[in-house]
């Protein structure tokens, strides 16, 4: 895992399910703190996730709290910032993408993410898109209301 990683190489690594890291432009870095924009980790624990960025709130504890309740059940786990974008259980591969809009950047990593995640085009924002050949935690099989 390089912190010189760029987006297309990324995409390829969350395809293969490697971990991966692109570097936050250095303003980011210094203004924030946080070191990457784009990120993929395998077999993340809650302390990972950290407050889940920008994921809303009823989101971020579920996925928490299911990282907790089974532990090594997230397999792979995208994050843009600090916000999770998309994450794969270890139990039947679900892949799990809340849909909610960011920022244009963290919409591009979303599209990145669901192409190699191959959950389909991410262009709707009526339906969330999920692959899931598993069982997958509740909220993320319903559609968005």
């Amino acid at each position: 895992m390089g912190s010189r990683t760029t987006l297309a190489q990324a995409e390829d690594c969350i395809r293969r399910r490697e971990p991966f890291a692109v570097s936050a432009t250095h303003y980011m870095r210094e203004s924030t703190g946080v070191r990457f924009s784009f990120q993929g980790l395998l077999r993340p624990d809650a302390r990972t996730v950290g407050d889940c960025g920008l994921l809303p709130l009823h989101c971020a504890r579920e996925l928490v709290e299911h990282m907790l309740e089974y532990p090594g059940a997230v397999r792979y786990l995208v994050l843009s910032y600090e916000t999770p974008i998309a994450w794969e259980l270890e139990s039947g591969g679900a892949v799990c993408m809340p849909p909610y809009r960011y920022s244009p950047t963290t919409n591009s990593h979303q599209g990145i993410a669901a192409r190699a995640l191959g959950v389909g085009k991410w262009d709707s924002w009526d339906k969330l898109p999920v692959r899931i050949p598993g069982k997958a935690p509740g909220w993320q099989d319903r559609e968005r209301g």
